[in-house]
């Protein structure tokens, strides 16, 4: 495989390993199985943020749990005393300054900066029930609007909002801005931040539309930096930043009037959107409160103790003044559903918040979105597209006619003192693959002739629209543009809509244009004609740019929306709604606004459609909220420009587009029973190895206060269809009354001997570029419509599942081996049923494949964390993923021997194999648990190498392999596919439990560093016999379990294993089915005590994966 380019992401996870897992000198062990010893196991010597959960009930769930509003108040104010009481004893048992903030609301815990050596202390603190590490989270509208039918929605029950009240839970927000009823100047912003500076309180221009709010952190804060986790907190959530000021303008601003006033109205179909200098929020006349929780830049730890002050304002202990919405535009990738962050999200539904959150922005891969997103009372929202965006402008002349064209500025450069005019030219030949001497997109340093080309003048650079095949950023490209003395640079792009900002280098002024302005500037220059270009800050948010016909992209995803959890109960992400370059208000400006993309930019969105659905029922609870947005979410997503193509499923955009007007006019919801806070249908992944059926209930409700009964039909519309497996409901009508509801039954039908390997059909099967498929899961998605008498619409409800067909292969437990030379050998026969079903493709077919080996170690299971204890334990199904159950050793050196070949050549090479089995499965195979592979290749004591699990890019997993000797630069020798297959071969690397860990050998006697220079071998034909040790980390980086050491490390020969079984493919994974014959090959000398082998049986249900087998003489 071709090397890494993004090799930091493997190390920064790794280090925290490293001190933690040095071997003893001069340790020596067998080539038999070890047994972890978890006790001895050293912690890395750093510090983390926590959160102490405390046994105790949160006093929102108390609230939300007593009857009457009486009861309500008084069994809140018993639970925050008791929760108060259990936080003054871990106060007293760490420093003031560790401790970050207390939770009573939402959640009952006291968050704290600790030694990870302390932590076990800290849990044993009497009343700390569990510690959970704070995973810090990150910052995740004249077309948007009216596309949601917002305007419609204004005219009708719900008005435009008012009486709600919307938390931005963000950076905070510009009250001075004009979109918020503020003076809308520059100087009364920066009159306000200094009198913030000086400690003063703020003063709200406009407090129908700013009521109040709170800065928890401060401006310095930064939860990833140690030096600033610590909050400052005040009374005044100025916004330094901006993300936050244009969340709250995209869900609840007033708008903002061409002559740069704020817009007073009306706000329904007569509303100016095309003229306006900014148009209104999704409910214009919410009431909005800012929740400051992030400082001017970096993360947060805090999101918790923001929804604790949303659920209790002002602080008495009676939530019957909590915030009606929530919006947070934040999130971490791959979040777990039990983070604090989540747990209290869910708390906070239950006690009457909706609570909005974005579902992230990290693009098409499996499992990706965040927490708190991912909570299952959270209505989490993707980005979709619009036809229409506000941007900047450039410029040029063309063989002298003179036009502007839209850009976007580069962030970098200071608009108002700087600016480029002159010649345009581009280097390297467009058409050809960019390679060494053909550098059109200046990734590379110009070479003597290209910079002689651009300096003085303004270089056009190609730019590629795909993040991941992107050879640079801006930043590097523009950098060498300047360096060779370039004036100015123009990226040109592909696209026909901005989708993201680019940085630019500081130097010399840059921007990024679109797939038609780079067209005309591109054909002009190949044709030998002049052109030239201002580049200026005169022309900012200057640009309209609109879509029209078979290219109009609306209702389209955008590339960097997050593809969702596919979790029983719990598939998300919920909706979908536009958050492409959406133009909103912009911090410090007065009156001016800004483009952004985002899933932020979506959610608050939908947090406006939430405001305007309580507006009109004011009765109704988060569930019927969130259910509403979600059953009228009926606009499908497509691949294709044009509303064209394949559908996008519930994995990737959730039930659909919002539509506002839609929401507010349902008088009926639907939603599953089985999942409390759902609305989804889930199965989640299923391992069928039988035919079987699963079924879940529905609840339709009725939600009006008077007429007639009315029938309800049931059917259902399929998204993705699979053979071998179909949805049913049953009854197919109900009759309801106003204000009743009735329940019907979604069954899930499965047929193993027909089930494949078939793609979602929007996936690209082929992200990186270069040949490799990636792992996918095969889902059957569908909507279950229920559709009341009389309407041309129905309520849509996701109904997601991802079958895959299990073999139950198994062998005997034992295996018996002979002969009269070195070498002993026996024969190990399955038994079972074996998978094998084609498609229509030929990455369709699902066969199941079996890994052998030695086995070399193996692992009690890890308990639960309980009350007390907080190492030695787990206290999530992500963490427990980490919790490995086996380790095994093998490599295919004798067989490439045997037939000739030599393993350590690059015409033969042969490859090393360390297996891996969980007790509990993982969601991604190399985004959730981390193991690690240290080796010791000179049996020095210290690890030379280490091989790892890591993600490429978009679910394409290798076994990366790091150098860690001195001297030796950065080195990364090798890079396989984990289990030796891509994705074309399913060997369940997404929600499995058993991996393989695949070294190139001929890499390792021949290594080179990043740079392609020799380095010293790692292993030779004659120094072949290596140590090692295998370590398991969560996401974080905590160490959750180890093999190998400290008692002793791991021994192998790396060209002649003392035990292995190969099918006559002589490969791993082989093929497998009943009658599959394994040979078994052992070296009495080297074998050890107790040799056993290791099978690892792919498509096994996760029970059955992994098994044991003795060999006996």
């Amino acid at each position: 495989m071709a090397a890494i380019t993004r090799p930091t992401a493997l190390a920064s996870i790794i280090v925290l390993a490293l001190s933690a897992l040095a071997v003893p000198a001069g340790a020596q062990a067998p080539e038999g199985p070890a047994v972890a010893d978890r006790a001895l196991l050293p912690e890395p010597a750093t510090s983390v943020s926590v959160m102490l959960e405390l046994d105790a009930t949160p006093a929102a769930v108390a609230w939300a749990q007593a009857p009457t509003t009486r009861s309500k108040r008084a069994s809140a104010r018993v639970a925050i005393a008791r929760v108060e009481a259990l936080a003054a004893g871990v106060r007293r048992a760490v420093r003031k300054q560790d401790v970050l903030f207390e939770a009573t609301n939402v959640y009952a815990g006291v968050a704290v900066r600790a030694d990870v050596d302390d932590l076990d202390r800290l849990a044993r603190i009497p009343g700390v029930k569990a510690v959970h590490l704070l995973v810090p989270k990150e910052r995740d509208n004249f077309a948007a609007v009216p596309l949601i039918s917002a305007p419609a929605a204004w005219t009708g029950s719900a008005g435009t909002g008012k009486g709600v009240t919307i938390g931005i839970m963000d950076t905070g927000i510009d009250y001075t801005h004009a979109d918020f009823g503020g003076p809308g100047t520059a100087a009364a912003f920066q009159a306000a931040l200094a009198a913030k500076d000086a400690g003063q309180s703020p003063v709200y221009p406009d407090a129908a539309k700013v009521a109040g709010g709170i800065d928890l952190v401060g401006d310095d804060y930064n939860a990833a930096d140690p030096a600033t986790s610590t909050p400052q907190p005040d009374d005044n959530p100025l916004d330094c930043d901006g993300h936050g000021t244009h969340v709250a303008g995209t869900a609840a601003g007033y708008g903002v009037a061409a002559d740069g006033s704020t817009y007073a109205g009306p706000w329904d179909a007569t509303t100016p959107f095309t003229t306006m200098g900014i148009g209104p929020g999704v409910a214009p006349e919410s009431t909005l409160y800012a929740i400051k929780v992030f400082g001017c830049e970096g993360s947060t730890n805090v999101v918790v103790e923001g929804l604790d002050w949303a659920m209790d304002p002002n602080g008495d202990g009676d939530f019957s003044d909590h915030l009606d919405v929530v919006n947070m535009s934040l999130g971490g990738e791959y979040g777990s559903p039990q983070d604090p962050d989540s747990v209290a999200s869910n708390n906070a539904v239950e006690a009457g918040i909706s609570v909005i959150a974005s579902a992230g922005n990290s693009g098409d891969t499996y499992e990706i979105t965040g927490s708190p997103g991912n909570a299952v009372k959270v209505l989490s929202v993707a980005a979709s597209e619009d036809n229409a965006q506000i941007t900047d402008g450039f410029t040029a002349l063309i063989a002298g006619t003179s036009a502007t064209y839209p850009g976007v500025l580069a962030d970098a450069n200071d608009w108002n003192s700087q600016s480029a005019s002159g010649t345009v030219v581009e280097i390297g030949d467009w058409s050809a693959p960019l390679a060494d001497g053909n550098n059109p997109d200046g990734c590379e340093a110009l070479s003597a002739t290209d910079a002689a080309k651009v300096a003085g003048r303004i270089v056009l650079l190609w730019w590629d629209a795909n993040d991941i095949q992107r050879r640079c950023g801006s930043a590097t490209r523009v950098g060498y543009a300047a360096d060779a003395g370039a004036i100015g640079a123009i990226l040109g792009g592909t696209e026909r809509l901005f989708t993201s900002a680019i940085a630019g280098d500081a130097r010399i002024p840059s921007l990024l244009t679109l797939g038609p302005t780079t067209d005309a500037l591109h054909s002009a220059l190949l044709a030998g004609r002049s052109v030239t270009a201002s580049l200026d800050g005169n022309l900012r948010n200057s640009e309209k740019v609109i879509v029209t016909g078979p290219q109009d992209p609306t209702d389209t995803a955008m590339d960097f929306t997050s593809r969702g959890n596919a979790l029983v109960g719990n598939a998300k992400p919920d909706v979908s709604a536009p958050g492409g370059t959406i133009f909103s208000a912009l911090v410090g400006t007065g009156s001016g606004g800004a483009s952004y993309s985002g899933t932020s930019m979506a959610a608050p969105a939908t947090a406006g459609v939430a405001a305007l659905v309580l507006a009109a029922h004011p009765t109704w609870n988060p569930q019927q909220v969130k259910a509403a947005i979600m059953n009228t979410a009926d606009h499908d997503l497509f691949l294709n420009s044009g509303r064209t193509g394949p559908l996008y499923d519930n994995l990737r955009m959730g039930s659909g587009r919002i539509d506002a007007e839609a929401a507010v006019s349902t008088d009926a919801v639907a939603y599953v029973v089985d999942d409390p806070g759902a609305v989804s249908v889930s199965f989640g992944v299923i391992n069928v190895a039988s035919a079987t059926s699963t079924s879940k209930t529905v609840r339709i409700k009725d939600l009006r206060t008077s007429g007639g009964a009315r029938a309800y039909s049931t059917s259902l519309e399929a998204i993705n269809a699979l053979a071998g497996a179909s949805y049913a409901v049953s009854p197919s009508s109900v009759t309801l009354a106003p204000g009743k509801s009735a329940t019907v039954r979604v069954t899930l039908t499965m047929d193993p001997s027909k089930l494949t390997h078939k793609a979602d059909p929007t996936i690209s099967l082929y992200p990186l570029g270069n040949g490799i498929m990636r792992d996918f899961l095969t889902d059957i998605s569908s909507h279950l419509l229920v559709t009341p008498a009389g309407s041309a619409s129905s309520l849509r409800v996701p109904v997601f599942a991802a079958p895959r067909p299990a073999s139950t292969l198994t062998a005997s437990s034992s295996v018996r081996v002979g002969g009269a030379g070195d070498l002993l050998t026996g024969s190990l026969t399955l038994s079972g049923n074996g998978v094998d079903v084609r498609g229509s493709k030929g990455y369709e077919r699902e066969r199941s494949r079996i890994s052998a080996m030695q086995l070399m170690g193996e692992s009690p299971r890890l308990p639960q964390c309980v009350p007390g204890v907080s190492t030695g334990c787990v206290t999530t199904p992500d963490q427990a993923s980490a919790d490995m159950r086996y380790v095994g050793f093998t490599s295919d050196a004798r067989e490439i021997a045997a037939d000739g070949g030599d393993p350590l050549s690059a015409e033969t090479p042969g490859k090393a194999f360390f297996g891996i089995a969980s007790w509990q499965p993982w969601r991604s195979a190399a985004n959730i648990a981390q193991f690690v592979v240290f080796l010791d290749t000179d049996n020095e004591g210290t690890a030379d190498l280490l091989v790892a699990n890591f993600d490429l890019g978009q679910d394409v997993f290798v076994a990366m392999a790091m150098g860690l000797r001195p001297g030796d630069g950065i080195a990364f020798p090798s890079q396989e596919l984990i289990n030796n297959v891509a994705g074309d071969k399913d060997t369940a690397k997404l929600h499995g439990n058993v991996m393989t860990l695949p070294v190139n050998l001929a890499s390792l006697a021949n290594p080179s560093d990043a740079e392609g220079n020799p380095i010293a071998p790692y292993i030779t034909a004659e120094t072949s016999t290596i140590s090692y040790w295998i370590a398991a980390l969560d996401r974080a980086g905590s160490v959750i379990d180890a093999i190998g050491y400290p008692t002793v490390p791991l021994r192998s020969d790396i060209l002649a294993p003392a035990l292995t079984a190969f099918t006559s493919a002589g490969t791993m994974p082989a093929s497998s089915a009943r009658g599959t014959r394994l040979t078994v090959t052992m070296d009495p000398a080297r074998v050890g005590d107790n040799p056993r082998l290791l099978l690892l049986h792919h498509l096994n249900s996760l029970a059955r994966k992994a098994q044991v087998v003795s060999v006996v003489r």
